[in-house]
């Protein structure tokens, strides 16, 4: 919830298009491969 809220008041700040925001489906504040595979990229 918290960080659906955050997203879109970036996206009111800053250009949208350089802000990506995913959810994973049953992850509250934890991690997993897919999360830490996209961190590595960046």
């Amino acid at each position: 919830m918290f960080g659906s809220l955050t997203v879109e008041k970036l996206k009111s700040m800053i250009n949208p298009a350089n802000i990506t925001f995913r959810t994973y489906s049953g992850m509250m504040h934890s991690s997993c491969i897919e999360v830490i595979f996209l961190i590595e990229m960046f």
